[in-house]
């Protein structure tokens, strides 16, 4: 295939598909009923009248170029030729004019045939490109349905390898039979034959085979090159056994599996038994070994990579920040589009932004459920006023909140339907957006809820960009934890203080858009504090020994004597130097004791009676029974006193030193008879409180 430049060749007629040295003349005497050539003959303007020869012109070319691409042979005949050798596909027509340029260079034609109005638009060379595709011939008899598809690839080796492969074209078809119909699941379709495409590839460079089809190496006798090249491709350490993207392994398995299932389809229809025996047989290796060969190992990445990644839940108080930050914003932006004072197209995008960012917030919903609500969805809204039966079962506060909320159904995950639940302040919001959508010029066609602020775009926002962008902007701690999977997560793990009972927490699950063993599984994160909490008291309880006390308890219902622990805590917080004599002493007398608690359990196991070597004949403190510690309590002077000096330690969640503390009893005699330690435990013992209403 040659490229020609249309200066230095014969163009080719569009009616009987000629090539003519003299086109204008051809047309004029053979061609001058036809109404474009009329149109074009009685045109007095100069620049239109040159503008509708060339596309006469180019329509022709485009036919020739179009036999040309078919046939993989012969000459293209492009607006300008190259420089140096390069690939015909390259070349992508104009969707105007139907003249060929460069494609990267297809944004800087100025077409004269388009409309006025169009050229006051931003020129986006990626739509160009893609409309430009679409009128390329079908490679491999393709559907017209699968042009649209691959007019959006890439156009390099990879995008080449797959449309030309006969296989992966009907795993395309498949696919877009599926997903087709959502154009954002187009995209994952893409991605899908891209990675099978790249597949390829490597069992070529492997094989040594570089004109082999995937459908070739659908063969047992080919298994071991498949499972090398999706290990290169995954990216596998020969030494470590671990993967670079180990979830591109496990879906290439998948992959290859249904095209294996493609290829014995196929040989049943045509009846070769020998086709399907090898597929068979492919499929069936597949099962037995490819869990072995590749994704066990591509699983224990996953898995290495969850565990040491940190798991971080957003903050109350970053949540709180960003809630009032929104608040405010969309008050200042519905005031402006009631007073008209402003630009309403800059300010309805902003409250349109903003909307959608409340809801989300408020619902825990995921971003895409939110950002793909329908007005129709919006208009099917109900109050959430029940039966009288419902009603009777509930609290005042309740049946208030019923009246207050309005609930919508929305298409969640996995075709799922899902409730919203919107305030009154959202609803008004989302009314006066719906009614000013003309006036800021969307497009009518948009069926969604909140739409792109265009009025050439059918698309909606993403509630992704929305809430990154807030979160930014509101001036919060930790900004890049304010994400919707963060807040979902944040709502599951709540729960689990909240003690909620079977049928409370189906109804969570249910309202989060799973079910109960997916929220327990993987939206409850392990939280330290909890498990640091609850779990410690019963162990503490199984050391003592008291495991006759603990039956029928729960863990909210497993109590310890706080004291007797807390007096048996090693302080290893201290910063200061001077604390050093004090722990050593501390750690001696703890040694002393802990010696002496271990002869008397020895003794007491060996069933003989430990006998104190006390001069008075009295048993050692820690050998005492029923005797309990004589606690003081914290008067309101002192709490004061502590929550004032050290406030900026209890801030920072740290505890004070023993020189800090002494300076501060030395200058208030309302400590007189405390020890230091008692006042570094009640700021240890403040700050846990503190941390647990966090949770």
């Amino acid at each position: 295939m040659r490229i020609v430049e249309y200066m230095n060749k014969r163009q080719f007629c569009f009616y009987c598909e000629i090539p003519q040295a003299k086109l204008p003349r051809h047309l004029r005497s053979a061609h001058c009923n036809e109404s474009a050539v009329a149109d074009w003959m009685q045109e007095d303007h100069h620049t239109l009248k040159a503008a509708k020869l060339t596309k006469i012109r180019n329509l022709g070319n485009h036919l020739q170029n179009c036999k040309v691409l078919e046939q993989g042979s012969g000459e293209l005949i492009v607006r300008y030729r190259p420089n140096e050798i390069t690939e015909p596909s390259n070349f992508i027509p104009c969707p105007t004019c139907y003249g060929y340029y460069a494609k990267r260079f297809l944004y800087k034609h100025t077409c004269h045939l388009e409309p006025a109005s169009s050229n006051k638009l931003k020129r986006r060379r990626g739509e160009l490109v893609r409309n430009g595709k679409l009128l390329l011939p079908s490679l491999n008899n393709s559907d017209l349905q699968l042009d649209e598809l691959f007019s959006k690839l890439k156009g390099d080796d990879v995008s080449r390898c797959l449309k030309s492969d006969s296989l992966i074209c009907q795993l395309a078809k498949k696919e877009f039979l599926k997903l087709g119909h959502d154009k954002e699941q187009q995209n994952y379709i893409r991605t899908k034959l891209r990675e099978m495409a790249r597949l390829l590839i490597e069992i070529r460079l492997i094989s040594n085979e570089p004109d082999n089809e995937l459908a070739d190496f659908i063969h047992p006798a080919k298994f071991d090159h498949v499972v090398t090249a999706a290990r290169n491709v995954a990216g596998f350490d020969t030494q470590t056994h671990l993967y670079k993207v180990p979830s591109l392994a496990l879906k290439l398995g998948h992959s290859i599996k249904k095209c294996a299932l493609l290829v014995k389809a196929q040989g049943l229809k045509q009846g070769d038994e020998e086709i399907v025996n090898q597929s068979t047989n492919f499929f069936e290796l597949c099962q037995m070994k490819w869990t072995e060969e590749v994704s066990r190992h591509a699983h224990r990445t996953m898995t290495e990579n969850k565990r040491n990644a940190p798991k971080r839940l957003p903050l109350t108080e970053d949540i709180c920040t960003l809630s009032n930050f929104l608040k405010k914003i969309g008050h200042d932006e519905k005031r402006k589009l009631e007073d008209g004072k402003s630009d309403p197209a800059a300010s309805w995008k902003v409250l349109n932004e903003v909307t959608l960012t409340q809801i989300m917030l408020f619902n825990r919903r995921r971003q895409g459920e939110i950002s793909k609500v329908s007005i129709d969805d919006y208009n099917m809204k109900a109050s959430s006023e029940k039966a009288d039966y419902i009603s009777a079962c509930l609290s005042k506060f309740e049946r208030e909140l019923c009246k207050t909320f309005t609930r919508i159904e929305i298409i969640g995950k996995k075709g799922n339907t899902v409730p919203v639940l919107l305030t009154k302040q959202m609803e008004d919001t989302v009314d006066l957006l719906i009614s000013l959508r003309q006036k800021v010029g969307v497009n009518p066609d948009n069926k969604f809820l909140f739409p792109c602020a265009t009025s050439n775009s059918d698309a909606h926002i993403r509630g992704a960009d929305c809430i990154r962008k807030f979160a930014t902007l509101c001036g919060a701690k930790n900004p890049t934890q304010l994400r919707s999977t963060s807040l979902r997560k944040h709502v599951a793990t709540i729960s689990q203080v909240l003690n909620l009972k079977d049928n409370e927490l189906d109804m969570l699950a249910k309202f989060m858009g799973h079910d109960v063993r997916v929220h327990r599984e993987f939206y409850r994160l392990p939280d330290a504090t909890l498990q640091v909490a609850k779990i410690s008291k019963l162990l503490l309880s199984l050391e003592k020994g008291s495991t006759a006390s603990l039956a029928g308890k729960s863990l909210d219902q497993i109590e310890v004597d706080k004291d007797d622990e807390i007096d048996n805590i090693e302080s290893s917080d201290d910063t200061d130097d001077s604390d050093e004599e004090e722990e050593e002493e501390k750690e001696d007398t703890s040694r002393d004791e802990g010696s002496m608690e271990s002869v008397g359990s020895l003794h007491q196991a060996n069933g003989t009676t430990f006998e104190s070597t006390n001069s008075e004949g009295e048993e050692p403190p820690s050998m005492k029974k029923g005797r309990k510690y004589q606690r003081r309590v914290w008067t309101e002077d002192e709490k004061r006193v502590v929550l004032k000096e050290f406030r900026r330690e209890i801030a920072l969640n740290q505890l004070p030193g023993k020189t800090a503390i002494d300076r501060v009893m030395e200058k208030y005699s309302c400590f007189d008879g405390r020890k230091w330690t008692n006042i570094k435990d009640f700021i240890r013992n403040h700050s846990g409180r503190a941390n647990k209403k966090w949770y």
